[in-house]
């Protein structure tokens, strides 16, 4: 969570409406009530809860993710038809959770794309999200004492999550040090700017000047008791990491390029689809070196 989030004058609304001066611990709280109330099992069905929420799920071809409004009787959820059904499994979840925040704040009468809400709200949305598709008694349970990638995936297929909300909720449950990371072929921003100005200048009939090879960056990342992983920062090529794109898999103790140390590493390659192309992504795990076995955290 933003240390700023309580600041955020849509935050401040949903607090003062579920009466919690801590954003995470309420969100979560809020979430427990609903999957107890609705005597939800797992997988969670996630349209019964909606329906506690007095929201109705449509599957539809839309730009955003997900989308919500207020009818006039109901809140009315829509996720876009073309995502994986993990995809729209969390895409459903953190709309329902937009509901709390509907009621405490301005409400909505129009669809709301994601990009149009505040970031503290987004960002406690993607944690219920993983409160209530990934619920922490449930998973805690059936989370084994050293978790690799292909636990995740066993998991998130027991869960029907994606892999990337259960590497996630690996580390935000760990009391040990961990961090999950997604990775991408990517140009760093700079070398895009420098490749968008050599297109547009003149070049030599038949010349065509190359320019830097994609390497695996970091996409997005994120970290308990773990060194910052920054975004764009590309893994090293010696480590055996690099070879995950050929091999479909990395399961190692050592080196990763990306911030100095050593880290027990597991990594996946998980292509998704994302503008009619496939794109190349790597979900990895990474532990201390030194870590005892995988643990609960007590809070947060």
């Amino acid at each position: 969570m933003r240390p700023d989030a309580r600041s955020d004058p849509r935050v401040a609304a949903f607090l003062a409406r579920h009466g919690s001066g801590d954003p995470v611990a309420t969100i979560a709280r809020l979430c427990a009530d609903l999957i107890e109330d609705a005597e939800a099992t797992v997988p969670v069905n996630l349209e019964m809860l909606a329906s506690f929420r007095n929201a109705t799920v449509t599957v539809l071809d839309q730009e955003q993710a997900e989308t919500i409004m207020w009818d006039g009787r109901h809140f009315v959820i829509r996720v876009r038809w073309a995502d994986t059904e993990g995809r729209q499994r969390f895409s459903c979840a953190h709309a329902i959770l937009h509901t709390y925040f509907m009621q405490a704040g301005d409400g909505g009468t129009a669809g709301t794309p994601r990009h149009s809400w505040s970031r503290g709200e987004e960002d406690l949305c993607d944690h219920g999200a993983a409160e209530l598709i990934l619920p922490r008694a449930a998973f805690i349970a059936v989370c084994p004492s050293h978790p690799d990638m292909g636990d995740v995936l066993t998991l998130a297929g027991a869960f029907q999550a994606s892999a990337e909300a259960t590497a996630l909720r690996v580390v935000t449950l760990s009391a040990v040090p961990a961090a999950m990371i997604v990775l991408e072929p990517s140009l760093k921003p700079a070398d895009l700017s420098r490749s968008a100005r050599r297109r547009s200048q003149p070049a030599l009939p038949g010349f065509q000047p190359e320019g830097p090879a994609p390497r695996l960056r970091v996409q997005k990342s994120f970290s308990y008791q773990l060194p910052f992983l920054p975004r764009h920062k590309s893994i090293g090529d010696s480590t055996p990491l690099a070879s995950v794109l050929t091999d479909g898999a990395a399961d190692y103790t050592g080196e990763t390029g990306i911030v100095p140390g050593r880290f027990r590493v597991s990594a996946r390659l998980l292509p998704v689809s994302r503008d009619g192309a496939l794109v190349d992504r790597v979900v990895a795990l990474l532990f201390g070196p030194d870590a005892d076995d995988w643990a609960m955290r007590q809070s947060g």
